[in-house]
């Protein structure tokens, strides 16, 4: 708990910096171009929001972000093909402030592209793997007598799956002790979860058990 003081202590945990912005977005970019566009739309709009002193969504949607990034509408008319902008965005003012992040995203050298992050590899999130993880989250928020999502949000168990060492809050700390160690084990066969009328228990497998 004192961790989790210091960091809400720190007034960097409040300030988002623009060319951070685009980590918040859920995209998948398969092209070095696409992930360049991301970031320069991401730091576009925080920049913006905080200009305006507006929520980032109200600037525009994470998805029309997204679908920005990855068709790069370089006129006003190009803009009405795309499903998640609003028709006739092309001709206003962000608009245009957005054709002219993307000129510049054309002219970067192939070589100053960023690199794509590489591709994770083991079980999907949205797998088994994932749904285990949840059941078990809310069976022990229930027993506890927390919200799940103090826990490990969604996003927290996405990034559990896909590697034991996730940088996420239920990966340290009392959420580990609760959670995130049983998480590991659930993920490696060593504890399986069984539905009984009282709810949710937790059996422990020892080595041999499945063989």
């Amino acid at each position: 708990l004192q961790d989790e003081q210091k960091i809400l202590n720190n007034i960097d945990t409040y300030i988002m910096k623009p060319e951070d912005a685009w980590r918040r977005l859920k995209a998948k970019v398969n092209r070095p171009r696409d992930l360049a566009a991301l970031k320069a739309l991401g730091a576009w709009r925080e920049a913006e929001a905080q200009r305006t002193d507006r929520p980032r969504r109200r600037i525009l949607k994470d998805d029309a972000i997204n679908e920005l990034a990855i068709q790069r509408p370089q006129s006003p008319k190009a803009f009405d093909r795309l499903r998640a902008v609003p028709k006739g965005f092309g001709n206003s003012r962000m608009g245009a402030a957005i054709i002219d992040v993307l000129e510049k995203v054309a002219k970067i050298p192939d070589a100053d592209l960023p690199k794509l992050p590489p591709r994770k590899s083991g079980p999907s999130p949205k797998g088994p793997v994932g749904d285990l993880l949840r059941v078990l989250v809310k069976a022990i928020a229930e027993r506890e007598g927390v919200a799940a999502r103090i826990i490990a949000n969604s996003d927290d168990i996405d990034q559990i799956v896909l590697s034991d060492t996730a940088d996420v809050p239920a990966m340290s700390g009392w959420r580990f002790k609760l959670f995130g160690q049983k998480a590991l084990d659930v993920k490696h066969s060593k504890l399986a979860l069984a539905a009984t009328k009282e709810g949710i228990v937790e059996i422990k497998i020892n080595d041999g058990d499945l063989d």
